[in-house]
């Protein structure tokens, strides 16, 4: 047409995101921001365009994982809310709700408290506009208080992220992804509180979500990780064994999920040293060992070779198990030098040898490495604990 239309080319751009979000084809959904963009430049105020231009790059960022494409839906949907003068609030409501959500993977990349303050503003900005939101928003915006809470250690984020999730459930009960964020959130409350109420509402929550989806690995595996953590707390042998089973589970459902396999064999470990039966801590070692061998580049298996060592230096009390053990710890930390609990195991291999040596250089090492885990990972009581007992065994 001469003048060109951008009605033309956004209404293609539309056919081409609706053809690539269905199949989830990265040529189709590239085309359609092609024809968007051209639809922009031909009326820099066409607001539909810029927000499904926003949409299609979301969508891409989330297929392919790929940062870039999350910055340009920001700015898109940064666009789209200074043209959205006298749009109903639905639209509204539905553009804010996207815009934290990007706000959201941006965050996820960038580590950045104030990506996330950004998202939670934006999903603010929505609840003005929805008198009754969906589910999936109340997930989305309690799910933004999870990970803001997580980041910065501060328990007053989680504890509002549990009311917004609690709010998708009553909304939506049979709705699947709130009861797992449900689950999840209070499960960080009962890490960083040790507080069993939450520990039983965690385990409540996953109950539901397992009811509603019994065949996901990923649920069966959080389960199988907050029973070890109350089993450990609590030295509590029947929630280790019902750890040990849900691991089965997940690895079952999905052989491929070696945080599953890593799981199992600290909970091995742990019901070993607890029963004190070195059949389970051999069973522990063969499962590790094959899964090293599968998964030699993942450092939470590592970590869980690492415990499955100390487990038999606390049996045989023999500090050359401790010496492997930290041998174990350390090539995971070269894997990944951020990773909390693989501090906070090697500062537990080096107290327990020097408690066997007395050896003084061990024991200010231990003191040392649990330092340096608190530093990733200072909210955790059990941690915090731990580095006391050290820097006394030290002083003394």
């Amino acid at each position: 047409l001469d003048p060109p239309n951008p009605n033309i080319w956004y209404r293609q751009g539309l056919a081409f995101f609706e053809y690539g979000s269905e199949d989830g084809k990265e040529k189709a959904l590239l085309l359609a921001s092609k024809y968007f963009k051209s639809a922009v430049q031909l009326d820099n105020h066409f607001f539909d365009a810029w927000v499904a231009w926003g949409n299609v790059l979301l969508q891409l960022g989330r297929f392919h994982d790929e940062h870039h494409f999350h910055l340009e839906a920001r700015d898109k949907y940064k666009k789209a809310i200074e043209l959205g003068a006298g749009q109903t609030k639905e639209i509204l409501a539905e553009l804010y709700w996207d815009y934290g959500i990007v706000w959201t993977e941006i965050a996820n990349h960038s580590g950045e408290a104030l990506d996330l303050h950004l998202a939670i503003q934006a999903f603010q900005s929505s609840l003005e506009y929805q008198p009754k939101p969906d589910p999936e928003f109340w997930n989305d915006y309690g799910g933004a208080y999870l990970e803001l809470g997580l980041l910065i250690n501060d328990q007053r984020y989680l504890m509002r992220g549990a009311e917004l999730l609690q709010k998708a459930v009553e909304t939506m009960p049979r709705y699947f992804d709130g009861w797992v964020s449900l689950g999840d959130i209070y499960g960080q409350l009962y890490i960083s509180t040790m507080d069993e109420r939450y520990a039983i509402n965690a385990s409540d929550c996953y109950s539901k979500a397992l009811r509603l989806s019994p065949k996901d690995s990923e649920v069966w595996l959080s389960f199988a990780q907050l029973l070890a953590e109350t089993g450990r707390h609590n030295k509590n042998v029947k929630s280790v064994v019902s750890s040990i089973e849900k691991c089965a589970r997940a690895a079952t459902l999905d052989p491929q999920n070696s945080a599953a396999i890593a799981q199992w064999v600290e909970s091995l470990s742990l019901l070993g040293s607890l029963a004190g039966r070195v059949d389970l801590l051999i069973e522990a070692e063969q499962k590790i060992l094959k899964a090293t061998d599968q998964f030699p580049d993942d450092a939470d298996l590592w970590h869980a070779y690492g415990i499955c060592l100390m487990a038999f230096a606390r049996y045989f009390e023999d500090p050359e198990y401790d010496d492997l053990a930290i041998e174990k710890l350390q090539y995971g930390l070269s894997l990944d030098r951020t990773n909390a609990e693989i501090w906070h195991a090697l500062g537990l291999a080096h107290k327990h040898c020097a408690e066997l040596t007395d050896e003084e250089p061990m024991i200010e090492r231990a003191a040392r490495f649990l330092s340096k885990a608190m530093d990733l990972k200072p909210s955790y009581p059990p941690l915090i604990f731990d580095a006391a007992s050290a820097y006394l065994q030290y002083s003394e």
